[in-house]
């Protein structure tokens, strides 16, 4: 078995995101422990290393003994846990507030030396969108046992498999409209999720990114119509789009399905992606990243 230079756990690697983190820091030779829930769904991340470099095992990010089972002897964390909407136990604050303390609180313990941390672009305390507002708790949490924590705040990430920004379109699949609140002028500038793989990548070995918060957003940015008809056209489909003002929406969401979902995305949909963060926040050019427009990505297929 070969000698790997550093040990890394990843929470959350089987997800969205986690598979091109997962895949970028194999390429780069770490050793990469998954905890997961379930073996099956991190079975597949074993061929994107070497025989032995990729271990996903059994773990409750909930459970203290487990979690530090996993970051037993690992030089570094990386949290990339996060849900999009509340369900039953699983709410922002549970996972993105709580686990998130939990695995610092526990890193910290067990000597891991380096702990990145996944949040979101807007997160702040002042938001009315509670997923921003849990997202930026959980920053302060893991700060509270890593100070030098190096934290990511990514706009839409978008993937070329049927990732969250294709699922922003699915409902055109099944009905010939599409309901937009506010005529879908929402701002998003949408990152590629290698690229964001690569930011953490970049930013894991060098002492200059400790500390620091990187918001990573894509080189365009669309209206959230004209996001949508974009998809549309690269899966083939034609959607109607039917406007809805956004007191009627937030009106009539309660008696919706997805009713959170809703909410938020209007919320989220607020913030101004030239300032963010203000200047204390770096970007993907600090990482010497030039994201991947999604219009290239679409021609790609990759």
């Amino acid at each position: 078995m070969a000698n790997y230079p550093s040990t890394i756990t990843i929470f959350g690697g089987t997800g969205f995101l986690g598979r091109y983190v997962v895949a970028q820091l194999a390429r780069e030779g770490y050793s990469i422990r998954i905890p997961t829930r379930n073996i099956e769904n991190a079975a597949h991340l074993r061929t994107m290393g070497d025989v032995g470099q990729i271990i996903p095992f059994l773990c409750s990010a909930h459970r203290d003994a487990q979690v530090a089972t996993a970051l037993k002897g690992a030089n570094t964390a990386i949290n990339l846990i996060g849900i999009m909407r509340e369900s039953g136990h699983d709410t922002f604050q549970n996972i993105h507030v709580e686990t998130a303390a939990r695995i610092a609180r526990i890193a910290k313990e067990e000597g891991v030396q380096n702990f990145l941390h996944l949040s979101v672009l807007g997160a702040s305390e002042k938001s009315r969108s509670a997923y921003a507002r849990s997202k930026m708790a959980g920053e302060k949490a893991v700060r509270t046992f890593f100070p030098n924590a190096v934290v990511f705040r990514p706009d839409l990430i978008f993937g070329s498999e049927e990732g969250y920004l294709n699922r922003l379109i699915s409902p055109s699949w099944f009905s010939p409209i599409t309901v937009l609140v506010g005529g879908g002028t929402e701002i998003i500038s949408p990152i590629y999720a290698k690229d964001v793989a690569s930011g953490i990548a970049t930013a894991l070995p060098k002492r200059s990114t400790q500390g620091k918060t990187y918001e990573l957003t894509g080189p365009n940015a669309y209206s959230l119509k004209a996001l949508l008809e974009l998809v549309a056209m690269d899966k083939n489909r034609h959607p109607l789009f039917m406007n809805i003002p956004p007191y009627i929406a937030w009106a009539t969401t309660p008696l919706l399905p997805r009713t959170s979902f809703i909410r938020e995305q209007l919320e989220l949909s607020k913030i101004d992606r030239a300032s963010a963060g203000g200047t204390k926040s770096k970007t993907a050019q600090d990482l010497g990243i030039n994201p991947t427009a999604l219009e290239m990505v679409m021609l790609s297929g990759t």
